[in-house]
């Protein structure tokens, strides 16, 4: 086995010393009892492993540890010679970066969470004549794979080729999970082991007959090295595990955030080009808002780790391999970036709350807002939702929820009371853009701008100038009628109204508006702005006359709105 510590300096190997001498001068004496008594109750010692059996095996240590009389720190020091192998490796590691005034103190609690935010898992170093072995044996098939491609083109037209019959390319009903949805497919062996949660079933990456792809690692600048070796040291140690010479391999990015760190994001764009898309529907934002009439307490949260709770199914591990400075790694769960990640979690997220949807909860992806009427009502749907995320092992980052407010942000928007309004942050970013020079830019600012098209009255017919810009075989002009749509939908932003939610019983009212340039209509209740909608003419629509065009608004209102008129 190939040793994968590295060289420590004089003062690390103090501190390792040090940490060591800790922990041995008590396994003589009341922790080697300790341990000899959890032995005996079945603990075994861990390696590492899939996550799931890192939880696994933390939840049979702890109920041990309820037979067992002893402090939190005796509890941490009892698991910690438990640990072998890879796991042993990684609790060296941490004795290295932790003070041992903070190690000796260490209590159960805290190496329980480091522990599970690792999720370790075995990544065994190869040797090098393992690793000229798998080469050769990558080499003979890839020559294989040319020799049936040229042998399928010298054939091409000759005779027709019978449907393929590799297990993953079954007929398309047969790919659908036990929900319907593409790619979701769950394992068929998990009901022999101990029930887990929806969000520890394996999911397909589904491209049954796809060709591997595999790029280089992206050249990076020197300023973001530092970067870029602390992100890698992160990831190694977390979701990930360093590839078996996969046959695919995406490159890395770095994007800057805000406080001008660096987020690493993987360019899955050819993997993605391949796979077979889930079609599970998404819910519209402005349908969601609809189910808050009444409300008057909110609170929000917001997942960690969103996708990341989602494991990859074992088959599907090395598609989602990807390649960096310092090797190639794949996940072991459904990273950002893959083209079904979004629509299998939102799958998982409605499957777990559907008993409280369109009661007091709203879920978009990995965001959760419960609402009620009054203070108690609120404390027993609070109460339920955090007990469901609990059961399935869900955790909210605390920094970014609210509880028990007046008013929330949610999805870009301002929730209260009183009615929605947009998320004065959001317009912000959206008046300092500067004029776009290209038609990508146009887009850009149009997809942002659009996001709130609910608030602007007559957005298509301001915007047609701008959107005139992206077409097809059109020079891109910036002129005065374009600068002027620009300037216009900034000052729209800022003086949009607070949108009323509907009531159900009330009657709504619709004003309509038509011209050659455009369809407008609002629809309003109790004198008060519920939603406004706008589109540009279709090429055949130009051709109406005049009564039929007046009545085409009616039409797109009706259609739009159709569940709030119709009933």
């Amino acid at each position: 086995m190939a040793d994968r510590r590295v060289p420590l300096t004089e003062a690390e190997n103090l501190v390792e010393a040090f940490a060591r001498r800790l922990d041995a001068s008590h396994v003589g004496g009341r922790l080697g009892r300790l341990v000899t008594h959890i032995r005996s109750l079945g603990a075994k010692n861990f390696s590492g492993g899939k996550p799931y059996e890192a939880e696994e095996w933390i939840y049979n240590l702890e109920i041990h540890f309820e037979m067992m009389e002893c402090t939190q720190v005796e509890l941490r020091k009892v698991t910690t010679c438990l640990l072998e192998g890879d796991a042993q490796f990684w609790w060296d590691t941490i004795k290295r970066v932790t003070p041992p005034p903070l190690l000796e103190l260490m209590q159960w609690a805290e190496f329980k969470e480091k522990f599970l935010e690792r999720r370790l898992v075995t990544g065994r170093g190869i040797t090098y004549e393992e690793a000229v072995d798998r080469a050769l044996t990558q080499e003979e098939e890839n020559h294989k794979y040319r020799a049936e491609k040229e042998q399928e083109n010298s054939t091409k037209g000759k005779r027709s080729h019978p449907a393929p019959t590799h297990k993953n390319a079954q007929p398309w009903k047969q790919q659908k999970g036990r929900d319907g949805n593409r790619g979701a497919t769950s394992s068929a062996n998990r009901g022999k082991e101990v029930a887990k949660p929806p969000c520890n079933e394996p999911k397909k990456v589904n491209n049954p007959s796809a060709r591997p792809v595999q790029l280089n690692a992206i050249v990076l600048e020197d300023v973001v090295l530092e970067e870029v070796a602390s992100a890698n040291q992160g990831i190694i140690e977390s979701r990930i595990h360093p590839s078996s010479a996969s046959s695919w391999g995406a490159p890395v990015l770095f994007v800057k955030k805000k406080d001008g760190s660096l987020r690493l994001c993987i360019d899955y764009r050819q993997l993605n080009k391949v796979t077979i898309k889930n079609k599970y529907p998404l819910p519209r934002i402005d349908d969601l808002f609809d189910q808050l009439r009444g409300a008057q307490i909110f609170s929000k949260i917001d997942l960690r780790s969103g996708y990341h709770q989602l494991l990859v199914k074992e088959g599907d591990i090395a598609k989602t391999a990807f390649n960096t400075r310092y090797g190639q790694y794949e996940w072991l769960v459904m990273s950002f970036g893959l083209t079904n990640a979004l629509a299998i979690f939102m799958d998982l997220m409605n499957r777990v709350f559907s008993p409280f949807l369109d009661q007091f909860i709203i879920v978009f992806i990995d965001d959760i807002l419960i609402y009620s009427k009054i203070k108690e009502d609120h404390e027993k749907h609070l109460e339920a939702a955090l007990q469901v995320l609990r059961a399935h092992k869900m955790y909210a980052k605390f920094e970014k929820c609210d509880f028990w407010q007046n008013q929330v942000k949610f999805l870009g928007h301002v929730v209260s009371h009183r009615g929605i309004v947009m998320d004065p942050a959001k317009i912000e970013s959206v008046m300092e853009w500067k004029a776009p020079t290209s038609p990508t830019e146009v887009r850009s600012f149009l997809s942002l701008a659009g996001y709130y098209i609910r608030f602007i009255e007559g957005f298509s017919k301001i915007a047609l100038p701008m959107t005139k810009l992206t077409r097809k075989n059109i020079k891109y002009i910036w002129d005065d009628n374009c600068e002027q749509a620009f300037q216009q939908l900034k000052e729209k932003l800022t003086t949009a109204p607070v949108l009323t939610i509907p009531e159900s019983g009330v009657p709504f009212v619709i004003y309509s508006d038509a011209s050659y340039q455009g369809l407008s209509c609002v629809l309003m209740q109790n004198g008060k702005v519920v939603a406004y909608a706008s589109r540009q003419l279709k090429q055949h629509e130009k051709n109406y006359p005049t009564h039929d065009l007046e009545l085409a608004p009616v039409v797109f209102a009706l259609k739009i709105w159709r569940h709030h008129l119709y009933g």
